[in-house]
């Protein structure tokens, strides 16, 4: 007899609920082939801390950053380390767009999914390593324009800083991006 055959666990038993669609500003799509971006954003770039982007993933609805964090041994860092997670005194990240829009990064579980938002900025943790994280920052909807990128972390003595991304070949990207499963029209007799 194995293992799992001589323990019984009533969570087991019990029928799956039915997962409600996600509203599209929670994250990306996972049924989408999207593109990726090589991008180089720095913020921060000190002897023992350094911030940057590293990268964007696009898709038709929107577009994911991945937000580089790594510190040195004798920095000390609160962990988890996620963005928008502690207030004013932790790393704060956010967008203004050129239209005067502004766009405050928080985490999944603060996300309102009642109501759809104007724009959205939903923060993740995707890796956690000794002295280094990677927060992935999904933007919904996709931007037509350019935009600031503006990060703060007062708790490390980072000030505001600032960096520009362009929005050209946001849109062509986003058109490249395929469906996951294609399916195939049915054959003509």
């Amino acid at each position: 007899m194995g293992f799992f055959d001589e323990i019984i666990d009533p969570a087991w038993l019990a029928p799956s609920p039915t997962a409600l669609p996600e509203p599209p500003w929670l994250g990306p799509p996972h049924d989408v082939r999207a593109i990726q971006l090589p991008i180089e954003l720095d913020f921060v770039r000190t002897s023992d801390l350094a911030l940057w982007i590293s990268g964007a993933t696009v898709f038709p609805s929107g577009i994911t950053f991945d937000l580089q964090v790594r510190w040195g041994r004798a920095r000390r860092v609160a962990l988890p380390l996620l963005v928008g997670d502690r207030g004013r005194g932790g790393l704060c990240l956010g967008v203004a767009f050129d239209d005067g829009r502004r766009a405050l990064a928080v985490p999944r579980r603060r996300q309102l999914r009642q109501r759809e938002p104007q724009q959205s900025l939903v923060a993740t943790t995707l890796r956690a390593r000794p002295y280094q994280t990677t927060n992935e920052i999904w933007m919904w909807p996709l931007p037509a324009e350019s935009l600031t990128w503006v990060l703060e972390w007062r708790a490390q003595q980072v000030a505001e800083s600032r960096v520009r991304f362009t929005a050209d070949g946001l849109a062509d990207a986003a058109r490249r991006a395929r469906p996951v499963w294609s399916v195939p029209a049915p054959a003509v007799n």
